[in-house]
């Protein structure tokens, strides 16, 4: 008995409390044109709280993307960010899914993480499937937060105030629409129509 006992001791190997290894939360900005100025103050908001709410194993990343994504915060505080010196963010496009493909780089293989992602929802580039089933395979969650919500106006300096059309029309012709913009400020944005 005392030689099982011994033998099942030794398999099991020291007992003792384990580290902690935290996890990885990677933050994924949207700072395309569409985006609104007031974002600025929700990203800051955002990266109080998760700065307080971690334990001191968690690691935090910051990903901020237009065309291309940028680290600003790797999750390894010794490794200086990212610059965009000699690139171009070109913030006339978003491309989200490239952005989420390099924030699932910054969280460590057999490691937890969870991205999340602030944007209008608005994306030049598609969910490829080598990234979905790398996603899945992982077991990373991806969150999605709207910004602005739903319920919030823009950056509120811009307000489509009227928009006029035919109700009918015959096949082959021409749509056209009339509406009118109202705007506190002289700006210069980009207006889809879907």
């Amino acid at each position: 008995c005392a030689l099982l006992l011994m033998l099942v001791v030794m398999c099991a190997g020291p007992v003792g409390p384990s580290s902690e290894l935290g996890t990885t939360l990677v933050l994924v900005i949207d700072q395309s044109q569409s985006m609104p100025t007031s974002l600025m103050a929700h990203k800051s908001r955002l990266l109080a709280e998760a700065n307080s709410q971690g334990s001191e194993n968690d690691r935090l990343g910051v990903i901020r993307f237009g065309a291309i994504p940028l680290v600003e915060q790797y999750p390894d505080p010794t490794r200086p960010p990212q610059t965009g010196l000699g690139t171009k963010n070109n913030a006339e496009k978003s491309n989200l899914h490239a952005a989420i493909d390099a924030a699932l780089e910054l969280i460590p293989e057999r490691s937890s993480g969870r991205i999340l992602v602030v944007s209008d929802g608005q994306s030049d580039d598609e969910l490829s499937n080598e990234l979905s089933a790398r996603l899945r395979r992982r077991g990373i969650p991806v969150d999605f937060e709207l910004y602005p919500p739903d319920n919030q106006p823009g950056s509120g300096d811009i307000a489509i105030e009227s928009v006029a059309a035919a109700t009918e029309l015959n096949a082959g012709e021409e749509l056209q629409l009339r509406f009118q913009i109202a705007a506190e400020v002289p700006v210069s944005r980009s207006l889809h129509i879907r």
